[in-house]
């Protein structure tokens, strides 16, 4: 869970001050073992203005590009003032 939680800092860098991490779903799919490095990569992959909230995919990878982990993530996005 350690790494899931890494994904919540690109949520928040995506967002800003304010951003609503409503769910979570996480594949877990190769361990991660003391002195790797490891790479998150999100993307947008939906939105909904309206409701104004994003639809984000992560990726996490290792330091030999193997795929440790994947997941997607609804956020609501802070409304202007």
């Amino acid at each position: 869970m350690l790494t899931a939680s890494l994904i919540n800092q690109t949520l928040t860098n995506l967002g800003g001050l304010g951003t609503i991490h409503l769910t979570q779903t996480v594949k877990f799919l190769a361990p991660v073992f003391i002195g790797d490095t490891v790479t998150v990569l999100s993307e947008v992959a939906s939105k909904d203005p309206a409701k104004n909230r994003l639809t984000v995919k992560s990726t996490v990878t290792n330091q030999e590009g193997k795929t440790i982990l994947e997941g997607e993530a609804l956020i609501m996005m802070p409304r202007e003032k």
